[in-house]
C-alpha cells in the first residue's frame, strides 16, 4: 500500500507537470518556478534515496511498463484548473504528497550492505534498531541451532569447534533451509581465537580437521535441501596480525591454511566458499583507545590479497563479518584480575579504599572518559573505506558489533560500540548509531558484475550477493510469533551419585545417569577397556565436586563432578579406548541465579582442580543440555558467563 501510495503521488507530479504544459506560458514561467523549486525540495537526490522501493508484480505495475496517459477531454474528468493560483495551489499538493510519500518509503529503507551484529533484544527490537540504522543485514550469536526466528534480513550462524551442533540438530538446519531457501550461512566466529570456536589442541591436524568435517557436514545438510544457499565461510579474528599485550591468538591466515590443508586432505579437493569473512579489531592493550584503523584497513587489504591468491578466488566477495571496538576508554588501569577505567584509590561509592593498579609508573588517579569523539571517527573512517571499495575489493557487507553493548567479563564496563541506547523496541540511536545510520542512508549504491545470490524466505534469509538491492520494507501489521520452546524438566539441586558396573554391549550405546537428570553417560558400543585387546566390563562411579570458581579468568563454574572407572577386579582406568559422552543438564534458574549466558557454556577438565581444559562440546538450549567428549577421566565442570565473550583474551596482568 505504501509504494503504491508513493507512485501515485509521483503520476500526480507527472500529470501536474502536463497540465502545466498545455496552459502554456499565460502565468508568465511564475507556476513553472514554483513547480520547479518545490520539486527540488521535496524529491531527494540519489544520496537521499539511493534505491527505488521494490514493486511487485501482485501488487505494482511492472516498472518497465508504460501506463498511456491521455490529456484529451472526457465526460467524467476533473476540470482541470485555469487559474495560476488554482493551478499552484495543485502542484504543491502534489508535490507534498511526494514529500510524505519520500519520507516514509526512507525511513524504512534498509541497506543490506550494512549488518548489525546483534547480542541482545527480541525480535520487535531488532527489527527497531535495523529500521533506525537503515541496515539491512543482521545475525546473532549462541551455541544452539539456527532458527527462522526474527525480522527479515537474517544471516544464520553456524559455530564450529566446541560449538559443532550434533547431528541430532541436522534435521532442524533441513527445516531452516526449506523455510528460507536462498539463505546466507556464516560457518565459525573466530576460530583462531580462544573462548570461541577455538578448538584446543594444535592447528593442524586437530583445529583445521574438526572444522573441515563441521563444515563438510553442514554444507551438505544444507545443500540437501537448498541448493541455492550460499555459505561464508573464514570469520577469522584478524588475517595479518595478532595482538599487543595479551597472551596472544593464532593468525588468521595461519588458521584459514591448516583449514585448507585439512580440507583438501580429507576430501581431495579446494575448499568450496561462496563469501569470505573477516573480523576486525584492533587488539592493542599497550595503545588505548583501540580505535586505529590503519591496522584494520591494512588486515582487510591483506586478506583481499590473499583470497585473490586463491584457487578461484579471483575477485570472490568478503564480508567483514564483524568489527567493532574491544577498549574505547581513553586509558584503563588493574583492579584486581579486572580492567578499568576508573583508576581512582577511592570514591564516594566504596566504603573502602579500592586496590588500584597503575598500567605504568605515573598513570594519573582519575577516572579515564570514553573516547567517543575517536570511536566515531573510527566508524566513520571504516565505514567511508569500506563503500569506497564496495565494488573493486568486493567488501559487499560489514557488521558491527553490537546494537546495544554488554560488558565484558574482564572489564565489569562496557568498551566498545552499542548502535542504540537500549535493547528494547522503543530505544534510539547513540551518537554512534547516527554515525552509521547516516553512512546507510546517504551512501550510493553500486552494481558488481558478478550475479546476485537468492534471497531468504520467511522471517530470515539473505538478500543475495549483489549489495545493490531493492529496498526492504518493514511488515506491515505482521505480528512477530516467538517460538515456543518446551523445556525438559529441571533437574533437581541435589546431586546423586552413581556407582554401577557396566557390561559390553557391541550393538549399542549403554547410558549411565544419575537419578536426579544432573549428568548423563554415554559409552560406545563396544566398551572403552580391554585387557589383551579384549572388551571388558567396567565400574562407573560418579562423585560430585565443588564447582571451580574460574577455569580460563573469563568463565564462572556452574557445576562439577568426577567420574572414575575401573575394572572389575578394581584396577584404575584412566585412559579410554573409545570417547565417552559426558553430558550435563542445567536449567533456566541455576543460569540466573548465578547471571549466566547459556550461549556462553562450556565443558572443562582437570586433574588437579588448578589447570583447566576446555573440551569439545555442544550446547542445546532447547533441552537445556551440554555434551562433551572425552577419552581420559577425571574432573569435569560445566562453566558459563554472562556475556558473549567476544574477545576473551584480557590483557595480561599488570
Amino acid at each position: 500500500m505504501r509504494l503504491r501510495a508513493l507512485w501515485a503521488a509521483v503520476a500526480i507530479v507527472a500529470v501536474a507537470a502536463m497540465v502545466l504544459a498545455r496552459i502554456g506560458d499565460a502565468s508568465g514561467g511564475q507556476i513553472e518556478a514554483v513547480f520547479a523549486s518545490e520539486a527540488s525540495r521535496v524529491v531527494p537526490s540519489r544520496d537521499v534515496w539511493p534505491v527505488r522501493p521494490a514493486v511487485t508484480a501482485q501488487s505494482d505495475p511492472s516498472p518497465t511498463s508504460t501506463v498511456p496517459v491521455s490529456l484529451g477531454p472526457r465526460s467524467d474528468a476533473t476540470p482541470i484548473p485555469t487559474s495560476d493560483a488554482a493551478v499552484a495551489s495543485t502542484v504543491r499538493a502534489a508535490a507534498a504528497s511526494v514529500s510524505t510519500a519520500v519520507e516514509r518509503a526512507t525511513a524504512e529503507y534498509r541497506d543490506p550492505r550494512f549488518g548489525i551484529a546483534i547480542i541482545s533484544g527480541d525480535a520487535t527490537a531488532i527489527d527497531h534498531a535495523l529500521t533506525q540504522a537503515r541496515s539491512g543485514s543482521w545475525y546473532s550469536y549462541g551455541a544452539g541451532a539456527p532458527s527462522t526466528y526474527g525480522p527479515p534480513g537474517k544471516v544464520h550462524l553456524l559455530r564450529v569447534g566446541p560449538n559443532t551442533l550434533s547431528t541430532s540438530a541436522d534435521e532442524s538446519l533441513r527445516d531452516v533451509a526449506r523455510a528460507q531457501p536462498g539463505s546466507y550461512w556464516i560457518v565459525g566466529n573466530e576460530p583462531n581465537v580462544p573462548g570461541q570456536d577455538w578448538v584446543t589442541g594444535d592447528l593442524y591436524p586437530t583445529a583445521g580437521r574438526n572444522h573441515a568435517i563441521a563444515y563438510k557436514r553442514y554444507r551438505d545438510v544444507i545443500l540437501g535441501v537448498d541448493p541455492t544457499a550460499k555459505f561464508v565461510v573464514g570469520n577469522m579474528l584478524n588475517h595479518a596480525t595478532t595482538c599487543t599485550g595479551c597472551s596472544g591468538i593464532a593468525r588468521g591466515d595461519t588458521y584459514l591454511e591448516a583449514l585448507r590443508a585439512a580440507y583438501q586432505s580429507l576430501y581431495g579437493t579446494e575448499l568450496p566458499v561462496d563469501v569470505w569473512g573477516l573480523h576486525l579489531y584492533v587488539i592493542d592493550w599497550d595503545h588505548p583507545p583501540m580505535t586505529d584503523t590503519a591496522e584494520l584497513i591494512q588486515n582487510a587489504e591483506a586478506f583481499r590479497a590473499y583470497v585473490d591468491s586463491l584457487p578461484g578466488g579471483t575477485g570472490k566477495p568478503i564480508w567483514i563479518t564483524e568489527m567493532g571496538v574491544i577498549w574505547g576508554y581513553q586509558d584503563y588501569c588493574w583492579l584486581g584480575d579486572h580492567v578499568t577505567p576508573d583508576c581512582r584509590s577511592s570514591t564516594t561509592a566504596t566504603a573502602t579504599p579500592r586496590v588500584v593498579t597503575a598500567r605504568y609508573a605515573g598513570q594519573p588517579s582519575i577516572e579515564f572518559p570514553l573516547a567517543s569523539d575517536a570511536i566515531d571517527a573510527y566508524l566513520a573512517t571504516m565505514m567511508d573505506w569500506l563503500l569506497a571499495r564496495s565494488v573493486s575489493h568486493r567488501f559487499e557487507r560489514w557488521f558491527v558489533y553490537t546494537n546495544y553493548g554488554q560488558p565484558e567479563p574482564y572489564t565489569g564496563v562496557y568498551a566498545g560500540v552499542s548502535l542504540m541506547d537500549g535493547s528494547t523496541a522503543n530505544a534510539g540511536l547513540t551518537r554512534f548509531g547516527r554515525t552509521y545510520q547516516s553512512r546507510a542512508a546517504t551512501a550510493p549504491t553500486s552494481t558488481p558484475t558478478s550475479p546476485s545470490g537468492g534471497g531468504g524466505g520467511g522471517g530470515g534469509g539473505g538478500f543475495g550477493a549483489t549489495p545493490t538491492m531493492t529496498a526492504t520494507r518493514t511488515p506491515d501489521n505482521t505480528p512477530t510469533v516467538t517460538p515456543t520452546v518446551t523445556p525438559t524438566a529441571t533437574p533437581t539441586a541435589t546431586f546423586i551419585p552413581v556407582s554401577t558396573t557396566v557390561p559390553v554391549n557391541f550393538v549399542a550405546t549403554t547410558t549411565v545417569a544419575t537419578s536426579d537428570g544432573v549428568l548423563r553417560i554415554e559409552i560406545p558400543a563396544g566398551g572403552v577397556a580391554a585387557a589383551n585387546g579384549t572388551p571388558v566390563p567396567v565400574v562407573v562411579n560418579v562423585q560430585t565436586n565443588p564447582a571451580p570458581v574460574t577455569t580460563d579468568g573469563v568463565s564462572r563454574g556452574l557445576k562439577a563432578v568426577r567420574i572414575e572407572m575401573q575394572t572389575q577386579g578394581g584396577s584404575p582406568i584412566t585412559q579410554l579406548t573409545r570417547s565417552i559422552v559426558v553430558e550435563f543438564a542445567y536449567s533456566d534458574s541455576e543460569l540466573a541465579a548465578r547471571g549466566l549466558n547459556a550461549s556462553s557454556l562450556r565443558v572443562y577438565s582437570s586433574n588437579d582442580g588448578v589447570t583447566w581444559e576446555l573440551l569439545p562440546a555442544t550446547v542445546d538450549p532447547a533441552t537445556r543440555r551440554v555434551r562433551a567428549t572425552t577419552t581420559h577421566l577425571t574432573t569435569f565442570a560445566l562453566t558459563g558467563s554472562p556475556f558473549r565473550q567476544m574477545i576473551p583474551m584480557a590483557p595480561r596482568g599488570a
